[in-house]
C-alpha cells in the first residue's frame, strides 16, 4: 500500500512539473520581434483592428497595422484557436468516431477464439463506456474491469477476457510504433533516440510474446510464478485458433494506428501549421500517445501535453500549436465518450420501454 502511494505521489509530481513546463513554454498571446532591428527580443502582442498592442516592460504600446505586419511572430494559443478551421475539426470528429469501430473489431477478433456471440456494436459500446475510466482515472486502465465483466456475462472465461485486453494493448503499441517508424524513415527523418524507442517497441513486444509462449511450452507455467496476467496471456496464445486471431487483429490494428496518425495530421492541418520535418509529426505524436497511458493525471494531462510540445517542436511546429494539437485530439476523445454515453442512455431507455410494453401486453 505504501509503495502504491509513493508511486501516485511520484507520478502526480511528474504531471505537475510537466504542466508547469507547458505553462512556461506556451505563450497565450503571439510573441513577435522585428527582424530589421539590431537587437530583437520576443514581445507578447495582441492584435486589434487598426494595429497591435505591444506588452513591453514600460507598459502597453500601440503600433500601426503596417508596423505590425513587419513583425515576425510565433502564434500564441489564442491565435491558434482563432485561426483553426472549424470545418476541418468538425469533419475529424466523424473520422474519429468512425475509426473507433476498428478498436471494437480488433478486440472482437481476439475474442473470436471463444466462439461467443458478440456484436461489434455491443463491444464498441462497452469499450467506449470503459473509456470513461480514462477521463476520471489515470493510466487509461479504469475501464478494464467493466470490459471483463461484460464479456464474462456473455460466456467468455475471465482469464481469456483479461488476456485479450493485454494482447490488444500490446498489438496496438506495436503497430503504432511500426507505422510511425516507417513513415518517419520514408520521409528521411534524421535518426534520433526517439526512433530508437520506436524500433525497440516495434520489435520488443512481439518478441516478448513469442518468448512467453516458448518458455511456457518448454517449462510449463512455473517460470511465470505469480505473474497472473502473463500466465493468462500465455494460456490464450496456446489456445486453438489463437494464432490466426492474433494475425487478424494485427491487420486491423494497422488500420487503427493509421487512423490515429492521420487524425493527428489532420488536426495539424486544421490549425494551420506547416511542419518543416514531416516525419516528426508521426514519430512524435506516436510517442506522445504512448505517454498518455502512463500513470499520473487522468487522460495524461500534463505529461502528454509536454510530450506533444517537445516532440512536435522537432517537426517545426510552435509550442502553442503543438499544445493545440494535443488539446484538439483530447477533445475528439471527449466527444467520442459523450456520444457513446448518449447512445447508451438511449438504448437503456428503449430497453425499458420495450420491457414495459411487453409487461403491459
Amino acid at each position: 500500500m505504501r509503495k502504491v502511494k509513493l508511486q501516485r505521489v511520484f507520478f502526480g509530481l511528474l504531471a505537475a512539473l510537466a504542466l508547469a513546463m507547458v505553462a512556461y513554454a506556451v505563450p497565450f498571446r503571439d510573441r513577435c520581434y522585428d527582424p530589421a532591428a539590431r537587437d530583437s527580443t520576443l514581445i507578447s502582442i495582441s492584435r486589434i483592428d487598426n494595429g497591435c498592442v505591444l506588452y513591453v516592460r514600460s507598459g502597453e504600446v500601440t503600433i500601426s497595422a503596417d508596423a505590425c505586419n513587419k513583425l515576425t511572430c510565433n502564434p500564441g494559443l489564442l491565435q491558434v484557436v482563432r485561426r483553426a478551421s472549424l470545418t476541418s475539426l468538425f469533419a475529424l470528429v466523424f473520422a474519429y468516431l468512425a475509426a473507433t469501430t476498428l478498436y471494437a473489431l480488433r478486440w472482437r477478433a481476439l475474442l473470436g477464439v471463444t466462439h461467443a456471440k458478440l456484436s461489434t456494436y455491443a463491444l464498441w459500446r462497452v469499450s467506449t463506456l470503459a473509456q470513461m475510466g480514462g477521463v476520471l482515472l489515470p493510466g487509461g486502465v479504469g475501464g478494464d474491469a467493466l470490459r471483463i465483466v461484460y464479456v464474462k456475462g456473455q460466456g467468455v472465461p475471465t482469464g481469456i477476457a483479461a488476456a485479450t485486453i493485454v494482447i490488444d494493448r500490446a498489438i496496438g503499441l506495436t503497430t503504432l510504433s511500426v507505422l510511425a517508424l516507417l513513415l518517419a524513415l520514408a520521409m528521411r527523418t534524421p535518426w534520433s533516440p526517439t526512433l530508437t524507442v520506436l524500433v525497440a517497441l516495434a520489435t520488443g513486444i512481439p518478441l516478448a510474446l513469442a518468448a512467453l509462449v516458448a518458455i511456457s511450452r518448454k517449462w510449463g507455467g512455473e517460470p511465470l510464478g505469480r505473474l497472473e496476467r502473463l500466465r493468462t496471456v500465455v494460456d490464450y496464445l496456446r489456445t486453438d485458433g489463437a494464432s490466426s486471431r492474433v494475425v487478424y487483429a494485427f491487420a486491423l490494428s494497422f488500420l487503427v494506428s493509421a487512423s490515429q496518425l492521420l487524425i493527428v495530421r489532420g488536426i495539424v492541418f486544421a490549425l494551420g501549421a506547416r511542419p518543416t520535418v514531416e516525419g516528426w509529426v508521426y514519430g512524435g505524436s506516436a510517442i506522445s500517445m504512448m505517454v498518455s497511458a502512463l500513470p499520473g493525471l487522468p487522460q495524461g494531462w500534463g505529461t502528454t501535453d509536454a510530450a506533444y510540445v517537445y516532440f512536435l517542436d522537432k517537426a517545426g511546429i510552435t509550442a502553442a500549436t503543438a499544445l493545440g494539437v494535443c488539446l484538439s485530439y483530447r477533445l475528439l476523445y471527449y466527444v467520442y465518450v459523450l456520444v457513446a454515453v448518449l447512445l447508451h442512455a438511449f438504448d437503456r431507455r428503449t430497453e425499458r420501454s420495450n420491457t414495459s410494453n411487453s409487461l403491459s401486453s
